[in-house]
Protein backbone atom coordinates (compact mmCIF):
# COMPACT_ATOMS: atom_id res chain seq x y z
CA UNK A 1 0.00 0.00 0.00
CA UNK A 2 1.34 3.17 -1.02
CA UNK A 3 1.19 6.86 -0.82
CA UNK A 4 3.05 8.99 -2.64
CA UNK A 5 5.65 5.85 -3.17
CA UNK A 6 6.33 5.24 0.47
CA UNK A 7 4.48 2.65 2.05
CA UNK A 8 1.54 3.26 4.51
CA UNK A 9 2.76 2.66 8.28
CA UNK A 10 1.51 -0.37 9.77
CA UNK A 11 -0.66 2.11 12.30
CA UNK A 12 -2.47 3.09 8.97
CA UNK A 13 -2.76 -0.36 7.61
CA UNK A 14 -4.61 -1.22 10.42
CA UNK A 15 -6.79 1.87 10.87
CA UNK A 16 -8.16 0.89 7.39
CA UNK A 17 -8.42 -2.55 8.10
CA UNK A 18 -10.31 -1.71 11.33
CA UNK A 19 -12.66 0.70 9.89
CA UNK A 20 -13.84 -1.76 6.82
CA UNK A 21 -14.66 -4.61 9.47
CA UNK A 22 -16.37 -2.38 11.89
CA UNK A 23 -18.50 -0.52 9.24
CA UNK A 24 -19.20 -4.48 7.47
CA UNK A 25 -20.24 -5.22 10.91
CA UNK A 26 -22.54 -2.19 11.55
CA UNK A 27 -24.30 -2.88 7.91
CA UNK A 28 -24.77 -6.64 8.53
CA UNK A 29 -26.59 -5.26 11.63
CA UNK A 30 -28.44 -3.40 9.71
CA UNK A 31 -29.41 -5.49 7.16
CA UNK A 32 -30.83 -8.19 9.90
CA UNK A 33 -33.62 -5.15 10.86
CA UNK A 34 -34.31 -5.09 7.11
CA UNK A 35 -34.93 -9.13 6.93
CA UNK A 36 -36.52 -9.83 10.49
CA UNK A 37 -39.11 -7.38 9.52
CA UNK A 38 -39.67 -7.96 5.98
CA UNK A 39 -40.39 -11.38 6.81
CA UNK A 40 -41.98 -10.71 10.10
CA UNK A 41 -44.68 -8.44 8.30
CA UNK A 42 -46.86 -8.87 5.10
CA UNK A 43 -47.09 -4.87 5.92
CA UNK A 44 -43.33 -4.41 5.01
CA UNK A 45 -43.99 -5.84 1.55
CA UNK A 46 -44.06 -3.01 -0.75
CA UNK A 47 -42.45 -2.97 -4.08
CA UNK A 48 -40.01 -0.65 -2.87
CA UNK A 49 -39.09 -2.80 0.00
CA UNK A 50 -38.90 -6.32 -2.15
CA UNK A 51 -36.43 -4.85 -4.13
CA UNK A 52 -34.29 -3.38 -1.02
CA UNK A 53 -34.57 -6.87 0.49
CA UNK A 54 -33.31 -8.80 -2.61
CA UNK A 55 -30.28 -6.43 -2.36
CA UNK A 56 -29.82 -7.16 0.92
CA UNK A 57 -28.47 -10.79 -0.18
CA UNK A 58 -25.72 -9.10 -2.47
CA UNK A 59 -25.21 -6.86 0.66
CA UNK A 60 -24.10 -9.72 2.96
CA UNK A 61 -21.72 -10.89 -0.10
CA UNK A 62 -20.40 -8.00 0.01
CA UNK A 63 -19.86 -7.90 3.36
CA UNK A 64 -17.93 -10.83 3.77
CA UNK A 65 -15.69 -9.65 1.72
CA UNK A 66 -15.24 -6.70 3.40
CA UNK A 67 -15.20 -8.44 6.81
CA UNK A 68 -11.86 -10.31 5.28
CA UNK A 69 -10.20 -6.83 4.85
CA UNK A 70 -6.46 -6.92 4.35
CA UNK A 71 -6.23 -10.62 5.37
CA UNK A 72 -6.67 -11.77 1.62
CA UNK A 73 -3.77 -9.81 0.92
CA UNK A 74 -1.44 -11.30 3.53
CA UNK A 75 -2.38 -14.61 2.15
CA UNK A 76 -1.31 -14.14 -0.97
CA UNK A 77 -2.54 -13.09 -4.75
CA UNK A 78 -2.64 -16.73 -5.36
CA UNK A 79 -4.20 -18.04 -2.01
CA UNK A 80 -7.82 -19.61 -2.37
CA UNK A 81 -9.18 -16.61 0.56
CA UNK A 82 -7.64 -13.79 -2.18
CA UNK A 83 -9.29 -15.15 -4.98
CA UNK A 84 -12.78 -16.00 -2.93
CA UNK A 85 -12.44 -12.26 -1.44
CA UNK A 86 -11.77 -10.11 -5.23
CA UNK A 87 -14.73 -12.74 -7.21
CA UNK A 88 -17.31 -11.62 -4.57
CA UNK A 89 -16.47 -8.44 -4.48
CA UNK A 90 -16.61 -8.04 -8.00
CA UNK A 91 -20.07 -9.59 -8.06
CA UNK A 92 -21.39 -8.25 -5.43
CA UNK A 93 -20.18 -5.09 -4.76
CA UNK A 94 -21.60 -3.40 -8.21
CA UNK A 95 -24.76 -5.03 -7.74
CA UNK A 96 -26.07 -2.33 -5.49
CA UNK A 97 -25.98 0.09 -7.81
CA UNK A 98 -28.17 -1.94 -10.16
CA UNK A 99 -30.74 -1.92 -7.74
CA UNK A 100 -31.16 1.20 -7.19
CA UNK A 101 -31.45 1.31 -10.75
CA UNK A 102 -34.24 -0.91 -11.12
CA UNK A 103 -35.81 0.70 -8.11
CA UNK A 104 -35.95 3.85 -10.39
CA UNK A 105 -37.17 1.48 -13.04
CA UNK A 106 -39.96 0.68 -10.85
CA UNK A 107 -41.31 4.41 -10.14
CA UNK A 108 -41.12 4.87 -13.55
CA UNK A 109 -43.59 2.16 -14.68
CA UNK A 110 -45.58 3.17 -11.55
CA UNK A 111 -45.46 7.32 -12.49
CA UNK A 112 -45.96 7.34 -16.09
CA UNK A 113 -47.15 3.84 -16.93
CA UNK A 114 -49.50 2.84 -14.47
CA UNK A 115 -48.21 -0.07 -13.18
CA UNK A 116 -50.07 -1.60 -9.90
CA UNK A 117 -48.39 -3.56 -7.39
CA UNK A 118 -49.56 -6.94 -9.35
CA UNK A 119 -47.98 -5.84 -12.97
CA UNK A 120 -44.68 -5.31 -10.70
CA UNK A 121 -44.10 -8.07 -9.17
CA UNK A 122 -43.74 -10.18 -11.99
CA UNK A 123 -40.82 -8.39 -12.83
CA UNK A 124 -38.84 -9.29 -9.92
CA UNK A 125 -37.26 -12.12 -10.93
CA UNK A 126 -36.24 -10.30 -14.22
CA UNK A 127 -34.66 -7.95 -11.85
CA UNK A 128 -32.83 -10.58 -9.64
CA UNK A 129 -31.73 -12.02 -12.76
CA UNK A 130 -30.11 -8.57 -14.18
CA UNK A 131 -28.99 -7.56 -10.79
CA UNK A 132 -26.89 -10.55 -9.85
CA UNK A 133 -26.61 -12.37 -12.87
CA UNK A 134 -25.07 -9.32 -14.88
CA UNK A 135 -21.93 -8.95 -12.68
CA UNK A 136 -21.79 -12.45 -12.26
CA UNK A 137 -20.51 -13.27 -16.09
CA UNK A 138 -17.07 -10.70 -15.72
CA UNK A 139 -16.46 -11.60 -12.36
CA UNK A 140 -16.27 -15.44 -13.37
CA UNK A 141 -14.33 -15.07 -16.16
CA UNK A 142 -11.33 -12.70 -14.53
CA UNK A 143 -11.47 -15.69 -12.01
CA UNK A 144 -9.53 -17.72 -14.65
CA UNK A 145 -7.33 -15.28 -16.63
CA UNK A 146 -3.53 -14.44 -15.86
CA UNK A 147 -0.66 -13.80 -17.88
CA UNK A 148 3.00 -14.61 -17.23
CA UNK A 149 4.20 -11.06 -17.08
CA UNK A 150 0.74 -9.63 -15.05
CA UNK A 151 -0.04 -12.69 -13.11
CA UNK A 152 -3.75 -13.55 -12.23
CA UNK A 153 -6.40 -10.77 -12.54
CA UNK A 154 -7.29 -11.05 -8.62
CA UNK A 155 -4.83 -10.06 -6.72
CA UNK A 156 -3.66 -7.49 -3.88
CA UNK A 157 -5.40 -4.14 -4.86
CA UNK A 158 -4.54 -1.85 -2.11
CA UNK A 159 -6.87 -2.23 1.19
CA UNK A 160 -8.42 -6.02 -0.27
CA UNK A 161 -8.02 -8.55 -2.54
CA UNK A 162 -10.05 -7.40 -5.92
CA UNK A 163 -8.65 -6.90 -9.94
CA UNK A 164 -4.35 -5.92 -8.89
CA UNK A 165 -3.00 -2.77 -9.67
CA UNK A 166 -1.02 -4.76 -12.77
CA UNK A 167 -4.56 -4.79 -14.36
CA UNK A 168 -5.64 -1.62 -13.03
CA UNK A 169 -7.58 -0.66 -16.32
CA UNK A 170 -9.60 -3.50 -15.85
CA UNK A 171 -10.96 -1.60 -12.77
CA UNK A 172 -12.35 1.24 -15.05
CA UNK A 173 -13.59 -1.00 -17.55
CA UNK A 174 -15.47 -3.71 -15.44
CA UNK A 175 -16.48 -1.69 -12.53
CA UNK A 176 -16.30 1.47 -12.09
CA UNK A 177 -17.00 2.55 -15.19
CA UNK A 178 -20.01 0.44 -15.85
CA UNK A 179 -21.14 1.76 -11.82
CA UNK A 180 -21.17 5.29 -12.99
CA UNK A 181 -22.87 4.44 -16.15
CA UNK A 182 -25.60 3.20 -13.92
CA UNK A 183 -25.91 6.08 -11.59
CA UNK A 184 -26.19 8.35 -14.58
CA UNK A 185 -28.98 6.39 -16.01
CA UNK A 186 -30.69 6.18 -12.28
CA UNK A 187 -29.90 9.94 -11.83
CA UNK A 188 -31.84 10.54 -15.38
CA UNK A 189 -34.89 8.90 -14.06
CA UNK A 190 -34.60 10.52 -10.78
CA UNK A 191 -34.73 13.69 -12.76
CA UNK A 192 -37.50 13.00 -14.54
CA UNK A 193 -39.68 11.98 -11.91
CA UNK A 194 -38.77 14.99 -9.61
CA UNK A 195 -39.91 17.11 -12.44
CA UNK A 196 -42.91 15.38 -12.77
CA UNK A 197 -43.89 15.77 -9.63
CA UNK A 198 -42.92 19.23 -9.38
CA UNK A 199 -44.90 20.06 -12.34
CA UNK A 200 -47.86 18.31 -11.08
CA UNK A 201 -47.68 20.14 -7.29
CA UNK A 202 -47.97 23.55 -9.65
CA UNK A 203 -50.73 22.49 -11.50
CA UNK A 204 -52.73 21.62 -8.27
CA UNK A 205 -51.31 24.75 -6.55
CA UNK A 206 -52.44 26.55 -9.62
CA UNK A 207 -56.03 25.44 -8.94
CA UNK A 208 -56.11 26.04 -5.36
CA UNK A 209 -55.24 29.36 -5.45
CA UNK A 210 -57.76 30.45 -8.14
CA UNK A 211 -60.67 28.70 -5.72
CA UNK A 212 -61.42 26.13 -8.77
CA UNK A 213 -63.49 23.69 -7.79
CA UNK A 214 -62.26 20.54 -7.72
CA UNK A 215 -65.18 18.22 -9.52
CA UNK A 216 -65.64 17.08 -13.21
CA UNK A 217 -63.17 20.17 -13.70
CA UNK A 218 -60.47 18.06 -11.43
CA UNK A 219 -57.27 17.63 -13.38
CA UNK A 220 -56.70 13.68 -14.58
CA UNK A 221 -53.89 13.30 -12.27
CA UNK A 222 -55.38 15.27 -9.56
CA UNK A 223 -58.80 12.93 -9.69
CA UNK A 224 -56.62 9.25 -10.12
CA UNK A 225 -54.43 10.21 -6.96
CA UNK A 226 -57.77 10.98 -5.09
CA UNK A 227 -59.46 8.07 -5.51
CA UNK A 228 -57.14 5.23 -6.38
CA UNK A 229 -54.11 4.08 -4.30
CA UNK A 230 -50.86 2.43 -6.10
CA UNK A 231 -52.15 -0.70 -5.50
CA UNK A 232 -55.69 0.09 -7.77
CA UNK A 233 -57.68 -0.18 -4.79
CA UNK A 234 -59.79 2.68 -3.27
CA UNK A 235 -57.83 4.83 -0.41
CA UNK A 236 -58.38 3.35 3.21
CA UNK A 237 -56.69 5.32 5.78
CA UNK A 238 -57.16 2.26 8.95
CA UNK A 239 -55.82 -0.94 8.41
CA UNK A 240 -54.76 -3.90 10.74
CA UNK A 241 -51.37 -4.87 10.76
CA UNK A 242 -51.87 -8.47 10.39
CA UNK A 243 -53.71 -8.07 6.92
CA UNK A 244 -52.52 -9.42 3.79
CA UNK A 245 -52.33 -5.78 2.19
CA UNK A 246 -50.04 -3.02 3.02
CA UNK A 247 -51.56 0.83 3.82
CA UNK A 248 -52.49 2.23 0.12
CA UNK A 249 -51.69 5.89 1.43
CA UNK A 250 -47.94 4.82 1.68
CA UNK A 251 -48.01 2.97 -1.88
CA UNK A 252 -48.30 5.51 -4.36
CA UNK A 253 -45.05 6.78 -5.62
CA UNK A 254 -45.85 10.43 -4.95
CA UNK A 255 -47.02 10.26 -1.62
CA UNK A 256 -45.09 11.65 1.06
CA UNK A 257 -42.31 9.11 2.05
CA UNK A 258 -41.51 7.93 -1.20
CA UNK A 259 -40.06 11.37 -3.07
CA UNK A 260 -37.75 11.32 0.37
CA UNK A 261 -36.83 7.60 -0.76
CA UNK A 262 -35.45 8.71 -3.86
CA UNK A 263 -33.63 11.50 -2.58
CA UNK A 264 -32.12 9.37 -0.32
CA UNK A 265 -31.24 6.65 -2.75
CA UNK A 266 -29.15 8.87 -5.23
CA UNK A 267 -27.80 10.70 -2.13
CA UNK A 268 -26.28 7.13 -0.85
CA UNK A 269 -25.15 5.79 -4.19
CA UNK A 270 -22.92 9.01 -4.51
CA UNK A 271 -22.02 8.65 -0.93
CA UNK A 272 -20.56 4.99 -1.85
CA UNK A 273 -18.75 5.90 -5.06
CA UNK A 274 -17.49 9.34 -4.87
CA UNK A 275 -14.72 8.67 -2.54
CA UNK A 276 -13.96 5.32 -3.95
CA UNK A 277 -14.13 6.48 -7.86
CA UNK A 278 -11.82 9.53 -6.89
CA UNK A 279 -9.56 7.70 -5.01
CA UNK A 280 -9.28 5.31 -8.34
CA UNK A 281 -8.57 8.23 -10.28
CA UNK A 282 -5.71 9.95 -8.09
CA UNK A 283 -4.27 6.66 -8.21
CA UNK A 284 -4.27 6.34 -11.85
CA UNK A 285 -3.13 10.00 -12.57
CA UNK A 286 -0.33 9.09 -10.44
CA UNK A 287 0.92 5.65 -11.64
CA UNK A 288 -1.02 3.68 -9.07
CA UNK A 289 0.12 6.06 -6.15
CA UNK A 290 -2.26 6.37 -3.21
CA UNK A 291 -3.21 8.53 -0.67
CA UNK A 292 -4.17 7.85 3.06
CA UNK A 293 -6.82 10.37 3.34
CA UNK A 294 -8.80 9.10 -0.02
CA UNK A 295 -7.72 5.29 0.59
CA UNK A 296 -10.08 5.41 4.29
CA UNK A 297 -12.58 6.89 2.83
CA UNK A 298 -12.95 4.35 0.70
CA UNK A 299 -12.76 1.86 3.26
CA UNK A 300 -15.42 3.31 5.40
CA UNK A 301 -18.24 4.47 2.88
CA UNK A 302 -17.84 1.10 0.61
CA UNK A 303 -19.21 -1.93 3.34
CA UNK A 304 -21.94 0.46 4.36
CA UNK A 305 -24.19 -0.39 1.35
CA UNK A 306 -26.38 -2.56 3.46
CA UNK A 307 -26.54 0.30 6.04
CA UNK A 308 -28.02 3.00 3.70
CA UNK A 309 -30.23 0.66 2.40
CA UNK A 310 -31.92 0.24 5.90
CA UNK A 311 -31.92 3.63 6.23
CA UNK A 312 -34.22 4.02 3.02
CA UNK A 313 -36.17 1.26 4.13
CA UNK A 314 -36.79 2.68 7.39
CA UNK A 315 -37.50 5.78 6.24
CA UNK A 316 -39.91 4.85 3.56
CA UNK A 317 -41.62 2.27 5.39
CA UNK A 318 -41.64 4.40 8.76
CA UNK A 319 -45.56 4.70 9.26
CA UNK A 320 -45.69 0.87 9.27
CA UNK A 321 -42.54 0.75 11.68
CA UNK A 322 -44.73 3.02 14.24
CA UNK A 323 -47.41 0.48 14.00
CA UNK A 324 -44.96 -2.59 15.43
CA UNK A 325 -45.14 -2.09 18.72
CA UNK A 326 -48.48 -2.10 19.16
CA UNK A 327 -48.62 -5.32 17.67
CA UNK A 328 -46.13 -6.90 19.77
CA UNK A 329 -48.05 -6.06 22.53
CA UNK A 330 -51.00 -7.46 21.68
CA UNK A 331 -48.68 -10.68 21.20
CA UNK A 332 -46.98 -10.40 25.15
CA UNK A 333 -49.24 -12.99 26.26
CA UNK A 334 -48.98 -15.57 23.49
CA UNK A 335 -45.88 -17.77 23.69
CA UNK A 336 -43.88 -18.64 20.52
CA UNK A 337 -44.75 -22.09 20.66
CA UNK A 338 -48.18 -21.40 20.50
CA UNK A 339 -48.34 -19.31 17.63
CA UNK A 340 -46.44 -21.38 15.57
CA UNK A 341 -48.51 -24.58 16.27
CA UNK A 342 -51.61 -22.39 15.53
CA UNK A 343 -50.59 -21.32 12.14
CA UNK A 344 -49.00 -24.93 11.41
CA UNK A 345 -52.47 -25.83 12.13
CA UNK A 346 -54.20 -23.36 10.25
CA UNK A 347 -51.74 -24.39 7.09
CA UNK A 348 -52.77 -27.83 7.44
CA UNK A 349 -56.19 -27.74 8.09
CA UNK A 350 -56.47 -25.56 4.41
CA UNK A 351 -54.79 -27.25 2.23
CA UNK A 352 -56.29 -28.19 -1.38
CA UNK A 353 -56.95 -31.94 0.24
CA UNK A 354 -58.34 -31.17 3.44
CA UNK A 355 -60.73 -29.02 1.81
CA UNK A 356 -61.46 -31.43 -0.36
CA UNK A 357 -62.55 -34.02 2.01
CA UNK A 358 -64.11 -31.13 4.05
CA UNK A 359 -66.40 -30.41 1.19
CA UNK A 360 -67.31 -34.12 0.67
CA UNK A 361 -68.34 -34.30 4.56
CA UNK A 362 -70.36 -31.63 4.16
CA UNK A 363 -68.07 -28.98 6.28
CA UNK A 364 -68.37 -25.28 5.43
Amino acid sequence: MCENGCCFSWQQTAAISITERVCSAVSVAASCIIILTFLGSRNFRRPINRLVFYATFGNFMTNIGTLISESGVGHGANSALCQFQAFIIQWFMPADSLWAFVMACNVYLAMFHRYRTDNLRPLEWKYFLFCYGLPFVPALVLLFIGTKSHGRVYGPAVQWCWISLEWDYLQIALFYGPVWLIIGLTFCIYARVGIYIFRQHKRLHKYIDTDTTLGSEMPVFLEAETNVSYGGHPSVQHQDLNSDHTHPSLEHPTRTGDPQGLVLFFLALLITWVPSSANRVYALSMSNQYLFGLTYASSFVLPLQGFWNTVIYITVSWRVFKLVPSQLSRLETRSLPTLLAGKWRRRVWNTTFINNVKEKLGYT
